[in-house]
């Protein structure tokens, strides 16, 4: 069971087995929709989300439904709120009683590249260039947090998510001002990835 990190709420799940031995924990259902799916890699991420789902709710059969919008919920388990991210290699859960936007991104260099579709020009500006890798990773999942509670009115991640300046730690707690409000972002640097968690404040 290849779960690399984990809280009370949180999982990160290392995609390390097959589908054939992550099936214990899907429904006969969920068996059927996997195996509807032609990639290989898109059924190892249903497979270790529904397990490291299992894993935070102690076993109990929670399938994973969503709502007109994408958003994932837990069917029969009023009260609680899950969000889910996977990346290269890995997949991270989030159930909790908050509303909380989870998202786990491989580190690649490709975020360089791509810094001026998701990034202002100020915050571009205050990137810690001690750890500029990680910082320009840690802009962008964090939107990508956010974006998963706040919805399509934070879509535009350049002119409506605004992250305040921070110096990168191995975790630490980012802000980031969003249309008529803000969230905290909680935030992991580990060696192959960051992972982020977003709350409203």
């Amino acid at each position: 069971m290849p779960v690399i990190y984990h809280s009370d709420t949180v999982a990160v799940w290392k995609m390390e087995e097959t589908c054939d031995v992550l099936s214990v924990y899907l429904s006969e259902e969920e068996k059927d929709i996997v195996s509807g799916f032609s990639s290989e890699k898109r059924r190892l991420e249903f497979c270790c989300v529904r397990a490291a789902v299992a894993f935070l709710a102690g076993g109990r059969p929670y399938a994973v439904v969503y709502d007109g919008n994408g958003k994932p919920a837990l069917a029969g388990a009023e009260g609680l709120h899950v969000s889910i991210s996977h990346t290269r290699g890995y997949a991270a859960v989030y159930i909790g009683q908050e509303d909380k936007g989870i998202d786990i991104e491989h580190r690649a260099d490709r975020v360089r590249r791509v810094k001026d579709m998701f990034m202002s020009a100020d915050e571009i500006a205050a990137a810690d260039r001690d750890c500029e890798l990680t910082s320009l990773l840690l802009h962008w999942s964090a939107k990508e947090a956010v974006y998963k509670i706040h919805g399509r009115e934070a879509y535009d991640f350049k002119a409506r998510l605004h992250v305040s300046p921070f110096k990168v730690e191995g975790s630490g707690v980012m802000t980031v001002a969003a249309p008529s409000c803000r969230y905290a972002v909680d935030y992991f640097v580990c060696e192959d990835y960051v992972l982020t968690l977003a709350m409203r404040i």
